[in-house]
């Protein structure tokens, strides 16, 4: 089972898709049609090459395969030729982008997200966040600026401008001596030891309770997960949460799982710290509401 790691990327995501909720019914397109969403611009804060770096998580040398084009976002697609730092292990990654322009106001620059900028079969050194959630089928890559390092014309800018790089010092030393100038925490692969759904929903929940699916808020475009807002009637794990005037929350669920006005027993978490928007915490958190389930929730609980 995989669990929810959220960045800042999907409250944002979650956001945009509240304020687009009238076009939500729009079909998505499949690959190889193009977008007819012309986007939103995008204010973004002035990166430095260094800063760019130490803020990533991942930086790989890619082989460009593709551009998968989706009605609200694009990926693109490349072949992990080499990793040089940072947990990849797919064979392959999807880069991510909204479809729209960014500006940074200190610079007056405006890129467009997406560009087609890579050539199929070239190699590009890729500097990336990192994004897990059970809200997709992959792991999602995202470029933090308007960055470009290309290994086969040995081509590296930042906004437009040349990058300076050392005197004979490769590109790829050079990115991996800056992420290594400051301490970062080390993985630490802590062993699941679930016998079954129930303990991991409860042990990756900050909250599990019987739930109530007022209505749909929008539905998901850039990940598979609806928003509904909904009423939480009493809770098994968690307390203290937090809610609307109203007495209601946020809550992203897996789509094709709930229906409206029906009682649901939710394991879910919060996106951010304070946040009124909750998220499923796995992939199996929500389970019709009976007698049995709820005893051995109260039972897993209390171990």
């Amino acid at each position: 089972m995989k669990k929810v790691h959220l960045l800042s990327f999907i409250v944002l995501s979650i956001s945009l898709s509240l304020v687009l909720a009238a076009c939500s019914s729009a079909p998505n397109h499949s690959q190889g049609e193009g977008s007819n969403v012309e986007g939103a611009e995008f204010e973004e804060e002035l990166l430095t090459f260094e800063e760019l770096i130490l803020r990533s998580d991942v930086a790989i040398v890619g082989e460009y395969i593709e551009k998968i084009e989706h009605e609200s976002y694009m990926e693109k697609k490349f072949k992990v030729k080499e990793c040089l730092y940072g947990d990849v292990t797919d064979s392959e990654i999807y880069l991510y982008s909204n479809i729209g322009t960014g500006h940074i106001t200190e610079i007056d620059y405006t890129y467009k997200y997406g560009a087609d900028i890579y050539e199929v079969g070239m190699d590009y050194i890729l500097i990336m966040e990192r994004n897990q959630s059970v809200m997709y089928d992959h792991d999602r890559y995202l470029l933090a600026a308007d960055v470009f390092l290309s290994e086969n014309n040995n081509e590296y800018s930042l906004y437009s401008q040349s990058i300076d790089i050392p005197t004979e010092t490769a590109v790829k030393d050079y990115i991996c001596s800056i992420y290594n100038s400051v301490p970062h925490p080390d993985a630490v692969d802590v062993p699941v030891s679930y016998e079954n759904e129930i303990q991991e929903m409860v042990g990756e929940s900050e909250y599990v309770g019987t739930v109530r699916i007022l209505e749909l808020v929008n539905e998901g475009k850039v990940h598979n997960g609806n928003v509904y807002r909904c009423t939480v009637d009493s809770l098994s794990k968690g307390s203290n949460l937090n809610t609307n005037d109203d007495g209601t929350i946020l809550i992203v669920i897996l789509k094709n799982t709930v229906e409206i006005d029906n009682n649901y027993i939710i394991g879910f978490s919060p996106v951010d710290e304070g946040s009124l928007i909750y998220t499923q915490s796995t992939d199996t958190s929500v389970y019709n509401v009976s007698n049995e389930l709820m005893s051995e929730i109260s039972q897993s609980v209390s171990d």
